[in-house]
């Protein structure tokens, strides 16, 4: 796991290099707030995370820099709707392995730490999917969609 932010930065960097990438002060200022996070964030929550440490990010910057980013394996997108995507540092850089459980209702994304009983049930699906087609399973990862506590609560009221 990395805990500090250089080496995190120098992480990202290495990683950046390998597909010819230079990591640019707006790579490293995404970087920055995501670390800073620790948790999924929208564009709109990095931009104005940016914005209150005084980072001139425009958000067509952002955008082009996140698809990078992401192509590189610096951070992973998740949808938490049809309309809107959140971005968070990959697990290689954070060595924190973990699930999402996401609202469908209001976009809300909590992780779902991994245990040892989900970890061994997944091993074992994949296993049966290796028996059953010829693909060779490398990782995993899964996104539980449904509706929060707080969502429930309004529904019923």
């Amino acid at each position: 796991m990395i805990d500090t932010q250089d080496k995190c930065h120098s992480s990202v960097e290495e990683l950046l290099a390998e597909k010819n990438q230079r990591y640019t002060t707006h790579r490293k200022s995404i970087v920055r707030v995501l670390f800073e996070l620790s948790k999924p964030a929208s564009l709109s929550e990095i931009l104005a995370v940016a914005s209150q440490r005084s980072i001139n990010l425009p958000i067509s910057t952002a955008y082009r820099n996140l698809a990078i980013l992401e192509d590189c394996g610096v951070v992973r997108r998740l949808i938490a709707s049809e309309d809107l995507g959140l971005y968070e540092l990959a697990e290689a850089l954070t060595g924190n392995h973990h699930h999402h459980l996401i609202c469908e209702q209001c976009g809300d994304v909590n992780d779902l730490s991994s245990n040892s009983n989900l970890e061994r049930a997944l091993s074992r699906a994949a296993e049966m999917v290796m028996d059953q087609i010829d693909f060779q399973v490398t990782g995993h990862r899964i996104d539980l969609t449904g509706i929060c506590s707080n969502c429930n609560k309004v529904d019923s009221a």
